[in-house]
Order: C-alpha cells, then sequence, then structure tokens
C-alpha cells in the first residue's frame, strides 16, 4: 500500500501563498509610494511655476508703479508751469489792462460826450457824464458793445438838465470789464493778410 505525505505538500502551498500574498504587499506599497512620488513633484514643479509668476507679475506691478509715478509727477510740473503761465499772465493784464481799457473807452466815446464820473470796482464800471441828446448815449452806447472790454453796457438813467447855460441829458451808465488776451499788433495782421494773399 502506497502512502501519500499530503501535509508537506499544503505546507508548500501555504508558504507559496504567503510569499506571493508578501510580494503583492510589498508591489503595493512601491506603487503608493511612487505616486506619492510622482504627486509631491507634480506639486513642486506647480509651486516653482507659480512663484516664478508670482515674481514676473510684481516687477511688472513695481515697473508699472514707477511708470505711473512718473506720469503724475510730469502732470505735477505741467500744472505748475500752467498756474506759473496764468500768474505772469495775470500780473501783464493787471500792469497792462488799465491802459488799454482807458485807450479803448477814450475812442469810443463820441465828441458830444464829456464824463463826469468813472468808477471802476473789481470787474463792474460805473459812468456818468453828459451828452448833448440821448441819440449821442445810444450811440456811446454802442460803441463800448463793440469794443472787446465792455460788456453788459446798461443805461441806468438819462434825465435832461442845464449845464453852463446849455440843455443837455445827464446819463449814467453800467458795465462789465473784461480783459481780453493779447492782440497781435495791426502791422502783424496785415503782414499775414499779405502772407496768405502770397500763398494763394
Amino acid at each position: 500500500m502506497i502512502k501519500i505525505n499530503l501535509l508537506a505538500t499544503r505546507e508548500l502551498k501555504k508558504k507559496d501563498t504567503f510569499q506571493q500574498q508578501i510580494a503583492l504587499f510589498v508591489l503595493c506599497i512601491l506603487v503608493g509610494l511612487g505616486a506619492i512620488a510622482y504627486f509631491h513633484i507634480n506639486i513642486n514643479t506647480k509651486i516653482k511655476n507659480i512663484t516664478v509668476d508670482k515674481e514676473e507679475v510684481e516687477k511688472k506691478l513695481a515697473s508699472l508703479k514707477k511708470e505711473v509715478g512718473d506720469l503724475n509727477e510730469y502732470k505735477k510740473k505741467t500744472e505748475d508751469l500752467e498756474s506759473k503761465r496764468n500768474i505772469i499772465t495775470t500780473l501783464e493784464v493787471g500792469r497792462n489792462g488799465p491802459v488799454h481799457l482807458m485807450d479803448e473807452f477814450s475812442q469810443a466815446m463820441p465828441q458830444a460826450v464829456w464824463i463826469e464820473e468813472f468808477t471802476l470796482k473789481g470787474d463792474s464800471l460805473t459812468v456818468k457824464g453828459y451828452a448833448t441828446d440821448n441819440e449821442t448815449i445810444a450811440t456811446f452806447m454802442m460803441n463800448l458793445s463793440n469794443r472787446p472790454y465792455f460788456t453788459g453796457v446798461n443805461l441806468v438813467k438819462s434825465e435832461k438838465t442845464t449845464s453852463g447855460g446849455l440843455t443837455v441829458n445827464r446819463f449814467t451808465l453800467t458795465m462789465k470789464v473784461t480783459y481780453p488776451g493779447p492782440v497781435k499788433p495791426p502791422e502783424e495782421k496785415k503782414e499775414e493778410k499779405k502772407d496768405t494773399k502770397k500763398k494763394a
């Protein structure tokens, strides 16, 4: 009768199964470590790229801030220059304006008008005087209105009175005074017209 030792065979099978399980377990661990390493490297790469992008953005932002600062400085200098130019213009007007004002006023005044009172307060001018008749006063007002220095010429009153044995009209005018910008002398204007004709 033949006897077979099945116990030894079972032991071998168990040993082989155990070794396979260990190998599978080690393989799973290696796969898991590989996946962790992959994700770790991938995340580090993304962090590095984000850091580089952040540095570039910060550099661009610093450059833009410098450009904005330069632009603001330019605007400030331009405003300061414009302010100084306005001050100079105001001073020039204050120095030469009254002279031109009186010249314009005298040119607008008809011969049959004489002035008794001339009062300038700020930009408001009040004129009191005498004229031979109302038509002369109307002509005077029209002449003033056609001058660049006078606007809103208004007749406050006109009444008959006697002065030096003559019957005349005593009047009161009010108006606004504005100093226009610099005007080119007549000679320059004529030269410009000649040049225009030559070009044509």
